[in-house]
């Protein structure tokens, strides 16, 4: 069973709109070759969007700013290592949260993001795609494919109505099955089978 999100922590707030809001892009985690980041500035570089901005927070890994900020554009933003409670105000305040990793680990990042009630793109090569539902709460797509990457960026920069339904999915899905509480109980329900089962064959 999957880690859960602390909802204390991380959590939904009602945006307020505005029609000249940019949309804003938020990738969270080390900045690095690892998490695909590289793929994404470039991609994202390449689509041009109007009003809309990519926002980085999570250092850069060592030896990588330069060939970053080379790239950078004055709509792209490096935020460096935020707390959480930072985290949870820019999560809040952003659009679509994207996670290009070429190989990691779980990736919290996720869960955590759509406690906070963002549409996701990510890859197969990260942990937390399983609990991404394709086409309901956001994409999951192969990692490097910088045309699909484009395409789903597109989509969901294009349809305000997509992004605010599959903000209210991702909500959805974390209460219902991924929050701390669920965990814990999982766990619980978990060692209680163990538990059983020792003493059924006793």
């Amino acid at each position: 069973f999957h880690l859960g999100v602390d909802l204390n922590k991380f959590s939904f707030e009602k945006k307020k709109q505005s029609k000249n809001k940019k949309i804003q892009i938020i990738s969270s985690g080390e900045v690095s070759i690892r998490k695909g980041s590289h793929q994404l500035m470039d991609a994202f570089i390449e689509l041009n969007l109007n009003n809309c901005e990519l926002l980085f927070a999570g250092n850069i890994e060592n030896g990588l700013k330069d060939y970053f900020y080379k790239k950078k554009r004055d709509n792209i933003k490096f935020l460096g290592s935020l707390d959480e409670n930072s985290l949870n105000k820019i999560y809040n305040e952003s659009d679509i949260f994207i996670l290009n990793s070429i190989e990691d680990g779980f990736g919290m990042v996720i869960p955590q993001a759509m406690a906070c009630g963002l549409p996701i793109i990510t890859t197969f090569n990260t942990g937390a795609s399983e609990i991404v539902v394709h086409g309901k709460n956001g994409y999951v797509i192969n990692s490097g494919d910088k045309l699909i990457l484009k395409e789903k960026i597109k989509k969901l920069y294009l349809d305000q109505n997509l992004r605010d339904e599959m903000s209210k999915n991702s909500i959805q899905i974390i209460y219902n099955k991924f929050s701390w509480d669920n965990y814990g109980r999982k766990v619980v329900e978990f060692y209680e089978q163990i538990y059983k089962k020792n003493n059924d064959k006793a």
